[in-house]
């Protein structure tokens, strides 16, 4: 009896151990995917920066300008714009306040929003908020705390890595020229020139030329990605209202003095299985958005900007849209299934109707944009990426618009100028709406369903 009794309390134990370690694993687990999901954004910051610059894209404290829109063979950010042309910095504020002209833009539509570091757009001077106007601004830091110079305007970043990623409207190669002269007269440079930096070094696998940043995090080991996440938030503080996720990263050792990963065994294995779990739901972002909306709609979305406590969401924007404007200056609608719910593939052909009294209420301008399912620019004969009202477009006499989403070129010469070249693969669209009007902003306003035609 005794013998028994003795097994029994053994066995107690044993079940006792294995349950407490499974706990141990589950909480861990759920603390290494919230873990991954609220700092991927400030990473692929970070990665996104050092890959640009390395492709001569951006400049540090000084605009680099995009000269001619991006083609196929661009991989920097996932869903370029072929809208606008760029004009790029990247900001260190460690140095001090940015002084930042912006001349007078008559004839031009153009945005110069500035992002921190975890994505949120701070401030978007440009044509919505000051017209034509030239205006001109001090951009300073979170530790800066000078006199604002006579006549500038201060844009405060909470962090000292900021964005600043300037569009210019432009149709093309018809007025690069003139896009270009306005691009150079964008002026920005240090408060005091003598200034030098004082960000930390950020320890970062070898950066890869012929892969995509987000590609690149993707393989990244976990020990490599939270030492990144780590020594990044010195320089770019996170919100006070983060810090309850904070203190959970730091309570599961993800969050340590020297920026190391540390935990027993078990915890270790929790962390990872959150991780591996949180890596693969962004790998498979298209694939969650188009679970959200019901078959054959766009999904459209139109809080973003501002992510506040939103941290799955902020991750899987900077996913599929690093960079992304706020509503008030752009909504973004995508589509990735037509009518039938069948996924969009280039052996088949489409139509998208617009009636006249249905065309997108927008004070800028709209456009529409092929992708292939990674969110990148696809090579077609015609060299169109994108179509959209800066075009010319044929209407009908009833004042409605059908555009031809299809592999071959239309025979009827009206169709081919209302034609946007599709891969035979499957693919993306995504509807770009500048400047939208408030039926868009409201969800008064919905783009046409995309109707399968062969």
């Amino acid at each position: 009896m005794k013998k028994i009794t003795k097994l029994i309390v053994a066995s107690a134990v044993v079940v006792g151990a294995l349950a407490a370690a499974g706990w141990q694993v589950s909480a861990t687990s759920k603390v290494g995917a919230q873990g991954y999901f609220y700092a991927y954004p400030l990473v692929l910051m970070e990665l996104t920066k050092r890959h640009q610059l390395a492709m001569g894209m951006t400049g540090i404290n000084e605009f680099s300008h995009r000269k001619v829109f991006p083609d196929h063979t661009f991989n920097s950010v996932v869903a370029p714009n072929v809208d606008t042309l760029y004009s790029s910095a990247r900001l260190d504020l460690s140095v001090g306040p940015m002084v930042m002209t912006l001349p007078s833009t008559e004839g031009f539509y153009y945005m110069v929003p500035i992002l921190d570091a975890w994505t949120n757009v701070i401030a978007s001077p440009g044509t919505r908020n000051l017209g034509s106007a030239p205006a001109r601004y001090l951009i300073t830091g979170p530790d800066w705390s000078g006199s604002v110079p006579d006549g500038y305007e201060q844009i405060q970043s909470p962090t000292n890595m900021a964005w600043v990623l300037g569009r210019i409207k432009s149709s093309g190669p018809s007025d690069y020229k003139q896009v270009n002269a306005l691009q150079e007269r964008l002026g920005l440079h240090p408060l005091d020139a003598d200034s030098v930096s004082a960000s930390p070094p950020i320890d970062m696998p070898d950066l890869l030329m012929d892969k995509a940043p987000d590609k690149q995090i993707g393989d990244w080991s976990m020990d490599e990605f939270y030492t990144a996440f780590c020594q990044l938030l010195d320089d770019n503080p996170a919100p006070a209202a983060d810090e309850p996720m904070l203190q959970q990263l730091r309570s599961a050792g993800l969050l340590t003095d020297d920026c190391s990963v540390t935990g027993n065994p078990l915890k270790r294995l929790g962390l990872q299985l959150g991780y591996d779990k949180a890596l693969g739901v962004l790998s498979n972002t298209l694939q969650i958005l188009q679970q959200q909306v019901p078959p054959g709609e766009w999904h459209t979305v139109y809080d973003l900007g501002d992510y506040a406590q939103r941290y799955v969401q902020r991750a899987l924007v900077a996913k599929v849209g690093l960079g992304a404007n706020g509503a008030e200056d752009a909504v973004y609608s995508t589509a990735t299934t037509d009518s039938r719910g069948d996924q969009l593939d280039g052996n088949s052909s489409y139509q998208l109707h617009f009636s006249a009294d249905e065309l997108p209420p927008v004070n800028g301008f709209w456009s529409l944009t092929m992708y292939d399912t990674s969110r990148m620019l696809v090579g077609n004969q015609a060299n169109r990426y994108a179509i959209g009202d800066r075009n010319d477009l044929h209407f009908a006499e009833d004042g409605s618009l059908t555009l031809y989403v299809q592999n071959d070129r239309p025979a009827d010469a009206n169709q081919a100028r209302n034609w946007l070249p599709a891969p035979k693969q499957p693919f993306n669209l995504i509807l770009r709406l500048y400047w939208p009007g408030p039926e868009i902003l409201n969800a008064l306003w919905q783009p046409p369903v995309i109707e399968r035609v062969d």
